[in-house]
């Protein structure tokens, strides 16, 4: 099931989706074999992700305002 969701809300959700990897990343042990490599990787996918979102909006919104609607 998907939802639409405002870019404001991307940028938040992106970050916390990080800080929860990461602390599952810091409380691996060695009985979770490939885990901590897995986990790894989907913040490797995620990194710059949340900047780019920002960006993003802040375009939107010099383009919004160029164009009178701010």
């Amino acid at each position: 099931m998907s939802r639409i969701i405002s870019a404001d809300d991307a940028f938040c959700q992106i970050q916390q989706a990080q800080a929860v990897l990461s602390l599952w990343l810091e409380t691996m042990t060695n009985k979770d074999r490939d885990i901590p490599d897995r986990i790894g990787a989907v913040l490797t996918l995620l990194d710059g992700v949340p900047e780019a979102v920002d960006t993003m909006i802040g375009e939107i919104m010099v383009l919004n305002v160029a164009r009178g609607e701010l």
